[in-house]
């Protein structure tokens, strides 16, 4: 999944997560709230990219969405933002990035599993 409510963002995410899934199906939302969604007529993706405006990341139901959005998350943000967080198997990629670091973090997050 990304998340992210900038069409251009989302597609330059997608592609970067394309590189490492080939064979993944990538779905793009606009809110959390949305993807959230989806992961019940969808499934439970290996990964979550998340680049979604600070407000939406301190509204209070984040946190615990994101703790069973995907088995891992990518979120695109600030230090304060995401140590606020606190979720678990998740990297961060800090603003402003590039493809090239969003690729370092899905390496670093490893393989997915079959």
């Amino acid at each position: 999944f990304v998340v992210d409510p900038d069409p251009v963002i989302a597609l330059d995410l997608s592609e970067a997560l394309v590189e490492f899934i080939p064979d993944g199906v990538v779905h793009v939302f606009s809110t959390i709230a949305e993807a959230h969604a989806a992961v019940i007529q969808l499934a439970k993706p290996w990964l979550t990219v998340i680049s979604v405006p600070s407000s939406e990341l301190r509204h209070p139901e984040v946190k615990q969405t994101l703790h069973g959005l995907s088995e891992h998350t990518l979120v695109v943000a600030e230090a304060p933002e995401y140590e606020d967080l606190a979720v678990p198997n998740a990297v961060r990629v800090p603003r402003p990035f590039t493809t090239e670091m969003i690729s370092r973090a899905i390496i670093n997050l490893g393989e997915p599993s079959s």
